[in-house]
């Protein structure tokens, strides 16, 4: 099922939510606890939670789309990360493995 699912990723402050979309338009969610300290924890744990309920793998994954609150990226207060600021969050965003764009409709901005 090579390119059969797209996902969807959004860190809260509270918790990071997830949606995966497959080529019937069936919809699956995901919630995992937000890891503040390195929300990327969060988002790699939830994928493959998600992915295992769906029997699927990483490579059955068409696209990724992902979405951060400008609160989690610069509140310099966020617990377990004192003064951190949004160069930490920025590092960890840049950190994950690069997927290639998807191509086609679903790339299109909203609206255009």
């Amino acid at each position: 099922m090579n390119g059969a699912y797209r996902v969807g990723i959004d860190v809260g402050g509270t918790f990071t939510d997830l949606v995966m979309l497959d080529e019937a338009g069936g919809l699956r969610w995901h919630k995992v606890p937000t890891t503040p300290r390195d929300p990327t924890e969060a988002v790699l744990q939830g994928i493959d939670q998600l992915l295992a309920a769906a029997q699927a793998r990483i490579e059955d994954c068409r696209a990724f789309v992902h979405g951060a609150p400008t609160g989690l990226l610069t509140h310099p207060g966020l617990p377990g990360r004192p003064g951190d600021g949004p160069g930490a969050a920025l590092r960890h965003l840049r950190s994950l493995p690069q997927l290639p764009a998807a191509a086609g409709p679903a790339a299109a901005p909203a609206g255009g």
